[in-house]
């Protein structure tokens, strides 16, 4: 047999991947999974034929013969074996059966290869006993059965071929100069028998087998790599780093001593450069791991166009630039992947048997490009890569259970970044299938480490499901199996973490006590420094103060010493490093150390930027930061139970709106005004970094994409620097300082309510300072489930009159009383978290009577931060608007339901405005909308609007006709004569609870486009109301044509009072109306 797929075998003939259900350390596609690239075919067999001879001699009759292709579609005669004849006879047809196989690899036709078997059986059966040709014979038919079952995953075609290979060895004694030859062959048939079946003992045989053959004949190189290739199979299987060495070994003198006019050399690099691969991901070498690399890239060079080999020689070069790539992050590492991948892919014709294993390495590539440049598109193409693999591959096929593998990876990943519905389920059953179908082979530790990541998965969106839990906790248990070195303390972690997702209670100390035991022994596995090294210490340190609540008797001196180190790991994931520093601050606080946990918390908040860095697509970076929401709220009541308010403030306003921070801060006046041409270079970099992704792009030029904009954003970077070396600006950008903030404030408060698992708080902030007044009767977890029940839609009334009771009880009665304001008073709610979906504006028990309510309190507004406030006061002016007023109105669009009350707001606004300009129909598209709103002061929208919660820079004002005006179009706008935006439609104030404090909804896309007031809502809204709404607000607002925006907020809450007042058992027609900003 030779080199190449059957001879020296797949390193990794999984296509799968491992990322963690929650972040312990899997990296995806790298060595977490534990698994063997696949060695590509070098030849269809590689026969040693220096022993065994060659191929026989054709015995044609010279009668004209079809093609052979013709005879494989049945167009003549020919097909037909003949197990007749004298001796002579069975050399007749060998030579028949050998140029049938020569034809299946030049047509890949199914049928030629079956005659080339059955012509193979023919010419055995025709042999007398003894005959000295019989090794020969066995030997091309056995070569020709392994190629059946490389086609099909026949596995019965699988051991008659070692059966075969036996009977051949056997024929040939000891000393016979073929025997070597034989022994080598029988090797890599076992060999294969171990990978389709999981049977050990053929491996050992194998191993066995190939020594002799190579000490046989010594220095050979095909042996010498074969024998290699057995022993990486072997420590693949068991872990030995002995045999990983020899492997190692073996594969270097085998390349060393082969000439380099070989023409399998470049199957000898490919081999050796998976061998030293698997030694980079034993030792963590990171020149192995380059050296791999290197000889990967010589086993393409040296592959001929055509070779048959050279597509898998591809995949496996991208396979190790991947791995290097996790080490390094050289862009030009995955840029190089990308295109080996896809030249890989296209070089095979379609329905080509390795089409299936190029698209599953084209879906692992792709997921690794998402990973590096965000863009969730990415997905798609990966799901489509692995789906179209399956349906190229037989379901009986050895490769089919690593594509379900791959499958369920790529499901998981859209259920974690899509919240795709399903997604997740399927991964689950997808992995269940892989498990199934590897049996007790060496693929089912990865199968079972994806089923357990894929139960693993815990969000928001997944029930608890007693079943699955335990499933988890078995999956974990049974991929630990023979698993050895970091691999293992990566999977210790996942079995710990998997046990302390099931119901503890007091009195399960046996179950506390292993998952304990396996996070410990993960811990001393996995070596400081290395990137699992955070996710291993969280599992630790978060099991053992789940014991500590339990028991009470869990030190939490090592708790606080395994976070605090998996914090400081510089060079990490920094999602992990932040999930370390939020237990360690946890851990604090339950000891007692309240400013050690606001120390913890601190640091955990300086890695943010980190999370979602500029080089990322926004949907990237809103998603980064979604992964730790509530961050800033548990800063918020470390501070305060430091006696620090102040404090809260500033670290409320650094870990919330940190996108809406950034985008407002590079367009501040001060820049502007005291270096003109560095805000000139910020607003170019700013719109060169928000630019939005392109659908449809080739995967070269999303990267190629990526890599501009990870240069902009080191300009950036840069520029940044040079800006703070400006006197006046050395705090440009920075982090908040309260005496900033104090400095935007007036007398009429701002009111920041906060809360966390560990207290609740309102921060009263105004000229004066801050001051906290504690709010014991709100539960965020009740928050929590309120914001998400709106979310849904389609709220009683009378559950909504529950809320806004709700919300008067333990929040808004609790403020008022403590600020006591006169009437008419101005107040304006920052409310943290899922707090800010809710209405506070509306908070009250509004059928009693009596004034408990805040609307008949005080006149409410909102800002996302005090930042947005100071900045939004910071444009306002105080003359009335000169009457320059842009309407749009669309009461009819595509795919939406009438809104007739549109007409009738359209000629009220317009006509308390009469030098406004209505669009209308036709009229309103994107374009021309993004053209005229620099050229108006006020701005209507009298219409639906889309919001999109999977994407929400996707939400905006649907029109008429043509694409929708988008948030992403209109924040990216800075509109200098801006004065006021009226929303009317439905959820323009609204996104997902995880992004609340991100504020990423279209009020808050107008505060940046330069807005500083805006009305919105916060839910769907009724046609008519909304039309009387808008009416009653300009009519408060406008004189002699002008419309005054200091009018607009009380102008706001006299139309909702009145509404309120007619329709109070109905708060859902007047509830949602809120104001933005100054």
């Amino acid at each position: 047999m030779g080199v190449g797929g059957d001879a020296l075998g797949r390193r990794r003939s999984s296509p799968g991947r491992s990322r963690g259900g929650r972040g312990v350390g899997r990296s995806r596609g790298g060595a977490a999974g534990g698994r063997r690239p696949r060695t590509a075919r070098s030849r269809p067999d590689h026969q040693d034929r220096r022993h065994s001879g060659g191929p026989p001699a054709s015995a044609g009759s010279g009668a004209p013969q079809p093609s052979r292709a013709q005879v494989v579609r049945g167009a003549g005669p020919g097909a037909a074996v003949s197990r007749q004849g004298p001796p002579e006879h069975a050399s007749t047809v060998h030579g028949e059966s050998f140029r049938w196989r020569l034809e299946f690899e030049r047509t890949q036709e199914p049928r030629a290869l079956d005659l080339a078997v059955d012509n193979g059986f023919a010419a055995l059966a025709a042999l007398p006993d003894g005959d000295p040709r019989r090794p020969v014979m066995l030997g091309h038919l056995a070569s020709h059965l392994h190629r059946r079952y490389q086609l099909t995953g026949d596995a019965a075609a699988l051991r008659e071929a070692v059966r075969l290979e036996r009977e051949a060895v056997a024929a040939c004694p000891p000393g016979d100069p073929r025997r070597a030859a034989y022994l080598h062959n029988l090797g890599t048939r076992l060999r294969g028998l171990h990978d389709r079946t999981g049977d050990e003992s053929a491996l050992d045989e194998a191993c066995a087998v190939g020594r002799e053959a190579a000490e046989a004949a010594p220095g050979k190189p095909m042996y010498l790599i074969s024998l290699a290739a057995h022993h990486m199979a072997r420590y693949q299987r068991r872990g030995r780093p002995d045999d990983l060495r020899r492997a190692v070994a073996w594969a270097r003198e085998g390349l060393a001593g082969s000439d380099p006019r070989d023409p399998h050399r470049s199957a000898y690099l490919n081999i050796t450069a998976n061998a030293v691969s698997s030694l980079a991901d034993h030792t963590g070498d990171r020149a192995a791991r380059s050296e791999a690399v290197e000889l990967a890239r010589a086993a393409v060079a040296a592959t001929p166009p055509t070779h048959h080999d050279l597509p898998g020689h591809r995949r496996n070069l991208a396979m190790h630039l991947r791995g290097l790539f996790r080490l390094t992050a050289e862009t030009a590492l995955l840029r190089e992947a990308v295109d080996v991948t896809g030249k890989a892919l296209d070089a095979l014709p379609h329905g080509h048997p390795d089409r299936a294993g190029c698209r599953s390495a084209l879906s692992e590539t792709l997921l690794m490009l998402f990973d590096h440049t965000g863009e969730a598109e990415l997905l798609d193409d990966a799901l489509d890569a692995v789906r179209n693999a399956l349906a190229d591959t037989a379901p009986e096929s050895p490769s089919y259970a690593p594509l379900l593998n791959n499958l369920s990876i790529v499901l998981r990943a859209r259920h974690e970044v899509l919240h795709e519905p399903g997604a997740r389920q399927e991964a689950i059953e997808r992995a269940r299938e892989a498990v199934r179908l590897a049996g007790d082979g060496p693929r089912r530790a990865i199968f079972l480490d994806t089923l357990a990541a894929a139960l693993g998965v815990q969000d928001d969106t997944v029930a608890w499901n007693p079943a699955e839990r335990r499933e988890n906790v078995d999956a974990a248990r049974r991929a630990l199996v023979g698993t050895t070195g970091e691999e293992r303390g990566r999977m210790l972690a996942t079995l710990a973490w998997a046990l302390q997702k099931t119901t503890w209670s007091p009195g399960e100390e046996k179950a506390i006590a292993e998952a304990v035991e396996h996070a410990r022994e993960a811990v001393g596995v996995i070596p400081e420094g290395h990137r699992w090294w955070p996710s291993v210490a969280l599992v630790l340190g978060t099991i053992l103060l789940r014991a500590h609540e339990l028991a009470g008797s869990t030190p939490l001196p090592e708790v606080a010493d395994v976070l605090a180190g998996g914090l400081a790991a510089e060079g990490a994931q920094p999602y992990d490093r932040v999930a370390c520093g939020r237990a360690l601050a946890l851990a604090h606080t339950r000891a007692g150390r309240p400013a050690a946990a606001l120390g913890a918390l601190e640091r955990s908040i300086d890695l943010l930027p980190r999370i979602a860095p500029r080089s990322l697509v926004r949907g990237a970076r809103e998603r980064g930061l979604e992964r730790h929401h509530g961050l800033a709220a548990e800063s918020a009541a470390a501070a305060l139970a430091a006696g620090r308010p102040e404090r809260a403030v500033e670290l409320l306003e650094q870990a919330r709106g940190v996108l809406l921070a950034e985008a407002i801060g590079s367009r501040g006046r001060d820049l502007a005004r005291i270096r003109p041409d560095l805000a000139g270079e910020m607003a170019l970099l700013r719109d060169r970094l928000a630019e939005p992704a392109a659908a449809g792009r080739e995967h070269a030029a999303v990267l190629a994409a990526a890599e501009t904009r990870r240069a902009d954003a080191d300009r950036w970077d840069d520029l940044l620097a040079r800006i703070r070396r400006v006197p006046g600006l050395e705090g440009f950008l920075g982090r908040p300082r309260l005496a900033d903030l104090r400095a935007g404030m007036t007398d009429e408060p701002v009111v920041i309510v906060t809360c966390s698992a560990a207290r609740a708080d309102a921060l009263i902030l105004d000229r004066a300072g801050v001051r906290s007044v504690p709010l014991p009767g709100l539960d965020g977890a009740q928050a929590d489930a309120w914001a998400s029940y709106l979310r849904g839609g389609d709220v009683p009334q009378e559950h909504l009159l529950d809320l806004l009771a709700w919300l008067w009880d333990t929040i808004a009665e609790p403020v008022l009383d403590a600020v006591a304001p006169a009437p008419g008073t101005r107040l304006w709610w920052t409310p943290v978290g899922p707090l800010s979906l809710l209405p506070l504006h509306a908070a009250g028990r509004h059928l009693d009577g009596g004034g408990a309510s805040v609307l008949d309190r005080v006149v409410s507004s909102y800002t996302p931060t005090v930042r947005s406030l100071v900045h939004a006061r910071s444009r306002r002016t105080a003359e009335p608007a000169a009457g320059r007023a842009l309407v749009v109105a669309v009461p009819e669009a595509a795919g939406q339901p009438p809104l007739p009350g549109v007409r009738r707001e359209t000629a009220a606004v317009a006509g308390l405005l009469p030098g406004a300009r209505v669009l209308g129909g036709g009229d309103a598209v994107r374009d021309e909308l993004l053209a005229a709103l620099p050229r108006f002061e006020v701005a209507h929208f009298a219409c639906h609007a889309r919001t999109d919660l999977g994407s929400p820079m996707s939400s905006g004002i649907v029109l008429a006709e043509g694409a929708p005006l988008t948030l992403a179009s209109i924040a990216r706008l800075d509109l200098g004569a801006a004065r006021f935006a009226y929303l009317s439609a439905c959820e323009t104030a609204g996104t997902r609870v995880g992004l609340a404090d991100e504020a990423v909804h279209l009020a808050a896309g107008f505060q940046l486009a330069g807005y500083p007031q805006v009305v919105g809502t916060l839910w769907s809204v009724s046609d008519r109301i909304a039309a009387r709404i808008a009416a009653a607000v300009y009519g408060g607002s406008v004189q002699d044509g002008r419309l005054d925006p200091e009018r607009v907020p009380h102008a706001l809450h006299h139309a909702v009072r009145a509404v309120r007042d007619d329709y109070p058992r109905a708060p859902g027609l007047w509830a949602a109306h809120v104001h933005h900003g100054a």
